[in-house]
């Protein structure tokens, strides 16, 4: 399949028996570079390498759960395993107003049944890595509560009048209106209004002071008092000058 590709340094599976790939990974990374990353679900035996199986050399990232940030580079999780993020920064939230939400970013390992919101870019990957390793981020006060299952909206809500999820495409806090509210995701109680929150990045862990949305997609944010502009995978300054 890879078989004399010199220049390939990174690969990622799904499957979780190499049994029943073993015809198609036969000599399948032959060649391939000395050095690379190989990503694959936990229950992947990795203990063999070579030429069929993981490339000799290479570092292996396996993980629990993988997803995709959706439209605006925005997902939520919550699981009931402590867990860490790769691919993906995560943020909780810290306070919930009128029109707006805090989110502040953590680091370390997410404790189990903890809800979280995962920032990026639009498109990308993002790795779910269950383990009790290392230190627990700091989750005291986080807002956001969330689903291990496939749950009725109205339990959730409870004496609540509003439940709200977020929006990647709008980069906001919606309120959610299906009977059903997904596993695995994160939500906000709130009674105070249905109008949609924006989120407003912590400026003492982000540097990000303000931000709304512009044009569906686009997130308009103000860092080190520079005005900057988020339209999925590129950033733009006031200018419309591309960055990055």
């Amino acid at each position: 399949m890879f078989s004399g590709c010199t220049s390939l340094n990174y690969v990622k599976v799904n499957f979780t028996d190499w049994n029943s790939s073993s015809s198609s990974t036969k000599e399948w990374v032959s060649g391939v570079a000395s050095s690379g990353t190989f990503v694959c679900p936990s229950g992947l035996d990795v203990s063999t390498t070579g030429t069929s199986k993981v490339p000799s050399g290479w570092t292996i990232v396996q993980y629990d759960v993988d997803g995709t940030l959706a439209s605006g580079g925005l997902s939520t999780f919550c699981c009931s395993n402590s867990f860490t993020v790769t691919g993906a920064t995560p943020y909780i939230v810290t306070s919930i107003n009128e029109n707006s939400v805090t989110i502040s970013e953590v680091s370390g390992r997410i404790p189990a049944n903890t809800g979280i919101i995962l920032v990026g870019n639009e498109g990308d990957d993002y790795l779910i890595t269950y383990t009790t390793d290392g230190e627990a981020a700091d989750v005291s006060g986080n807002k956001l509560l969330g689903t291990t299952a496939h749950t009725l909206t109205s339990i959730l809500k409870g004496d609540y009048t509003y439940l709200m999820a977020v929006n990647g495409t709008a980069g906001e806090f919606q309120n959610y209106i299906g009977e059903y509210f997904p596993a695995n995701r994160a939500y906000l109680l709130d009674n105070s209004s249905a109008g949609a929150k924006s989120l407003i990045f912590d400026g003492e862990t982000s540097g990000i002071s303000t931000t709304e949305v512009t044009n569906g997609s686009a997130i308009k944010f103000v860092k080190n008092g520079k005005l900057y502009i988020r339209r999925g995978h590129s950033l733009y300054n006031a200018q419309g000058v591309k960055i990055k």
